[in-house]
């Protein structure tokens, strides 16, 4: 029987208040756009969709969702979270990968347009019905490609497995919210599953995300090895490596009920903020 080990994580805790969503309201009180006016702009045809060979064995059904290792996409990723918090999970051979999210991280350093009063779904409305391509450069477009304002991604989890061990299989049961990574090799056996015939066992790893509070949690083989990295898209936004904290200093940042083998991922931002 192969000995697991948990892991609570407690997601990006120490979000500067003044990283706090700012959400833009475009217009809350647009008119009612027509049917044949959104008609009118609508393709006639569409592409088909591309498939990545790896995802056509995918499975949904309504009680859950199954996709057979490899997944080498994040955004092929089993998703989970609480509508604030929320995780991807993703893997592939020994190394499962846990991207950590939450909806209120931005970074705001938008051009001046991007608080212009003309800036809402009026405008916008009014540039596709007049073909108006400047001001919708200006006052949308610009807003993104020529600034750095950009929701920014928290962390990644990596967690490589013992060796021998890799995964086969990714699921997701909806009614429990829990994803389940069913795992094959020497050892793997967690107590629920038989031996095969060459002498191997299967067992599994296991992500959940509490509905109500920043936290998750997580059951692993023993022996796991866990790092915090910092996701590639953000090299680009000019801030300072993260600062990677281990037992008492990264306690300091958990705080209360926190251990020797804490691990706490610390980046600064723009403006002085930070999340961890």
């Amino acid at each position: 029987m192969m000995k697991y080990s948990a892991l609570l994580l407690a997601l990006l805790c120490g979000l500067s208040p003044r990283l706090a969503a700012q959400a833009t309201v475009l217009a809350a009180q647009a008119p009612t756009v027509g049917a044949d006016s959104i008609e009118a702009q609508a393709p006639t045809a569409h592409a088909p969709v591309q498939t990545s060979e790896e995802r056509r064995l995918d499975i949904l059904r309504p009680h859950g969702l199954t996709l057979p290792a490899p997944i080498r996409r994040w955004d092929n990723a089993l998703p989970l979270g609480n509508g604030l918090t929320g995780g991807l999970l993703w893997g592939e051979g020994s190394e499962l990968r846990l991207s950590l999210d939450r909806g209120d991280l931005w970074d705001e350093r938008g051009n001046a347009d991007v608080y212009h009063p003309a800036r809402n779904l009026q405008t916008k409305l009014n540039s596709i019905r007049e073909q108006d391509r400047e001001t919708w450069s200006k006052y949308f477009d610009a807003t993104y490609y020529d600034s750095p304002w950009t929701k920014i991604p928290g962390a990644r989890l990596l967690m490589t497995l013992p060796e021998g061990l890799r995964a086969e299989r990714f699921s997701l049961a909806f009614d429990a919210a829990l994803a389940s990574v069913a795992l094959h090799g020497a050892g793997a056996s967690d107590g629920t599953s038989n031996g095969t015939s060459d002498g191997t066992s299967n067992g599994k790893a296991q992500v959940f995300f509490s509905a109500t509070r920043p936290i998750a949690l997580l059951r692993l083989p023993g022996g796991t090895r866990f790092e915090l990295i910092r996701p590639a898209s953000i090299d680009g936004l000019g801030y300072p490596p993260p600062q990677i904290l281990t037992g008492e200093r990264a306690g300091e940042r958990g705080g209360e009920g926190v251990g020797e083998n804490t691990l706490a991922f610390v980046q600064k931002t723009a403006e002085a903020l930070e999340y961890a």
